[in-house]
């Protein structure tokens, strides 16, 4: 029996992330291009392109400021095996997720569960210090080969000090 509290997610395209919610630097989306930890082809793998500018893609979710929130992402190698952070309402620059070795970074309050599978998911904790949260994920490549990627899917931020079971979105916040 899962008992959690009532909980939002505060991302509009948890999974979508060729919608244009998502911002796209310097990478493609291979859409429903891999299988998730729900079992499901629906996860999409982030191709970093040539450039050797940032590889990232990025999405904001309204926050509270004071209040303590959780960002969470499940990823998993695809030929690149490392993911960094930022979320900015949160203060939050992570250092590197591994998901070959599976170790978190050792800045803020992160954390890495092993979801079988190559699958790992990546949380961070931290307080609002405004009122919108622009959250990155990076794929941590200096130049990239434009076909190896990262893995990504149910991206999730909510108010809260830990992450809860993920709460799938498509358009609209989902409590």
């Amino acid at each position: 029996l899962l008992l959690e509290p009532q909980r939002t997610n505060l991302i509009t395209y948890s999974e979508d992330f060729s919608n244009a919610a998502w911002y796209k630097g310097n990478v493609t989306i291979d859409s429903n291009a891999a299988t998730s930890p729900d079992g499901t082809v629906n996860a999409s793998k982030v191709i970093p392109d040539t450039s050797t500018s940032n590889k990232l893609i990025q999405i904001s979710a309204n926050v509270v400021s004071g209040e303590i929130y959780t960002y969470s992402f499940f990823a998993k190698k695809s030929g690149y095996d490392v993911v960094r952070t930022y979320i900015s309402a949160l203060g939050i620059n992570t250092g590197s997720w591994n998901l070959t070795t599976g170790t978190a970074p050792a800045t803020a309050e992160t954390y890495i569960e092993d979801w079988g599978n190559g699958w790992y998911k990546c949380i961070a904790v931290g307080t609002a210090n405004t009122t919108t949260a622009n959250c990155r994920v990076y794929v941590s490549v200096s130049s990239g080969n434009g076909t190896d990627g990262v893995e990504i899917y149910g991206v999730q931020v909510e108010e809260g000090s830990y992450a809860t079971s993920y709460i799938p979105t498509s358009g609209t916040t989902v409590t």
